[in-house]
This record gives structure tokens, sequence and C-alpha cells, in this order.
């Protein structure tokens, strides 16, 4: 609205100063034409007068004289009245003209400022699952009191499992990554810490969203799950995937809507994950992803292959590790708040 009123004076102003700029031009331009008239009445009059006294003219001349000065005058009047009538015309259509530009004006920041009105931005915790690991990752941050020290909680937490976690983020090879259960906690304990972090800052979200792994995350973040349980939680779905000695798997997201896939994977390949309108995880026995991503590959089909530890989750390769899992999972005590809204 601010911006509206400084726009209409800046506007009326400069209108103001038009108005004032041609209604003194206007009135030089009067007094100008008057002076003009008046010299040359006065030449005209001298010159009668010049005549008469030379020549020694009649009466008729002077009867001419008396008709010029009467003609001179009456052109004066008339040439200042048609001056004041352009002057006042001039001011009239130059109000008229300002009315309408301060009108547009407002009217198009008015239009604008509806528009472009700022609202706060919301703030959203996205958590990432399984691929979005890499070597070196939360190094640098390890720099910053708060996640240290959340990165150390959870470490502690770990080691009585047989899990050096800082040894893992910081001396941490592909190699290491290479394993089951040292990516699992390794993304849940970093999820951890950079909530921990944020919140320090006095960021909070506005919503959540998690995939996969991600979710224990989520889970963190709302209050379903203290840091303990959540960091156990990860260990314990890596470590039980990693005991089930499942066959070799693979993961990779591809360019397919998700009836696409359904339609177009071969037996032993599943649509695992639906991520958008044209995007969709497909998970499988690795000989058979692999000869379905050439497939899709050759038709000119977007296919990445997801980081999974050679291990096809999301499919029905996990219907083996249920079991385990549950009883795994029983030992980590979880306690939900009683003021949680789910």
């Amino acid at each position: 609205m601010m911006i509206v009123v400084v726009v209409v004076v800046v506007v009326v102003v400069i209108a103001v100063v038009v108005i004032v700029v041609v209604v003194v031009v206007v009135e030089i331009v009067e007094v100008v034409v008057v002076v003009v008239v008046l010299v040359v009445v006065v030449v005209v009059i001298v010159s009668e007068v010049v005549l008469v006294v030379l020549v020694v003219v009649v009466v008729v001349e002077v009867v001419v004289v008396v008709v010029v000065v009467v003609i001179v005058v009456v052109v004066i009047v008339v040439v200042v009245v048609v001056v004041e009538i352009v002057e006042v015309v001039v001011v009239v259509v130059l109000v008229v003209v300002v009315l309408i530009v301060v009108v547009l004006v407002v009217v198009v920041v008015v239009i604008v400022s509806e528009k472009c009105k700022s609202k706060p931005r919301e703030v959203w915790f996205i958590y990432a699952g399984m691929g979005s690991q890499w070597v070196g990752m939360a190094r640098n941050l390890m720099e910053v009191q708060v996640f240290r020290k959340s990165i150390e909680n959870s470490a502690r937490i770990l080691k009585p499992l047989g899990v050096d976690l800082i040894n893992f983020l910081m001396e941490g090879t592909e190699e290491t990554l290479r394993t089951i259960v040292n990516p699992f906690v390794c993304i849940t304990s970093i999820q951890v810490a950079l909530t921990d972090l944020l919140w320090s800052m006095g960021i909070q979200p506005d919503g959540i969203v998690g995939h996969s792994m991600g979710e224990v995350g989520c889970a963190y973040c709302d209050g379903c799950l203290t840091a303990e349980e959540a960091v156990l939680t990860s260990y314990w779905r890596g470590k039980c995937v990693a005991d089930a000695s499942l066959a070799p798997g693979k993961m990779a997201a591809v360019g397919l809507t998700w009836e696409e896939a359904k339609t177009q994977c071969p037996p032993g390949v599943v649509p695992a994950c639906h991520n958008a309108e044209d995007s969709v995880t497909i998970s499988g026995a690795a000989d058979a992803m692999l000869k379905f991503m050439e497939e899709l590959k050759g038709k000119g089909v977007f296919v990445r292959e997801v980081n999974s530890s050679n291990v096809a989750y999301h499919s029905y390769f996990m219907e083996k590790i249920h079991g385990t899992l549950k009883a795994a999972l029983n030992k980590v005590k979880v306690t939900v708040p009683a003021n949680l809204e789910w």
C-alpha cells in the first residue's frame, strides 16, 4: 500500500510542475503578443500623426487614424481573450490527462501488488533414503558443534553394536559404503544431526516428507522416535538385510509412468516407488534388472541405477526378512508422546 501512495504522490507532483510550466509559458506568450501588438499600434499611430503634421491632411486622415486605432485595440482584446481561452483549455486538458494517468498508475500498481503479495515461504525438511550416500558426506559439518555433538551421541549408541560411526564418516571410502549396515546408520545419523542443527538455529519445518530410510528421519523430526530409537531402527534394518543372505538385486530410477512400469516390467522386476508422474523406481533380481535397464536405454528412456548395495529394497525380496526385522525392532523401545497429533 505504501508503494501505491508514493507512486501517486510522485505522479501528482510531476503533473503540478508540468501545469505550472505550461501556465508560465502561456503567460509569457500572452505578454509577448500584447507587447508586439502595442508596438505595432504605437508605430501606426506615430506614422499617422507624422503624416497629418507634414502633409497637413484633411479631416479624412484623422478619421483613418482613429479607425486604425480602434481596429488595433479590438485586435489586442481579441488576442488577449483567445490567449486566455487557450490557457484555460490547456490547463483543463492537462488536469484531465493527469487524473487519467494517476488512475491508471494506481490501478496498475494495485494489480501488480496483489499479484506480487509476499507471504512467508514454507520450510520443509526432506529426508532421503538409500542412494543418497556419498564418500565424505558430513565431514565439513563436523566442525559445527551442534552437529558434531549429535553425531557423537549416535556414535555412542552404536558403539556397543560394533559400529564405529565417526570412523565411517571421517575416514570412510567407497568400500565402506558398499556394505549394507554402514550407509543405513550414516544416513540416519546425519539426518538426525541435521535436524538438531536446524532446530538449534530456530528453524522449524512447516512440513516434513521422507522416502524409505528417510521416513525414520521424519519420525525423529515429528517426535515419534527419539534419536536413539531412530539410529537403532536403521541399524537393525540394515543388519537384518545383511544377515539374510539375499540374492543379488538392483534398483534404478526410470523415466516411466506408474502404469507403464506395471505393464513393461518383466518377471523378476517390480515397480517399487512412484516418484513422480514420469519417474518410477524399479527393483528386482540383478540379472533381470540389468537386462531391463539396457532395453529401456535402447528405447531412449531415462535410466539411473540406485546405489542400494546390491539389495532390491521395496520388492518381494524383503518378505524374507519380515519376521527377523519385526523381532529386531521390538528390541527398540518406542515411546510415543501423549500429545502427538497423527
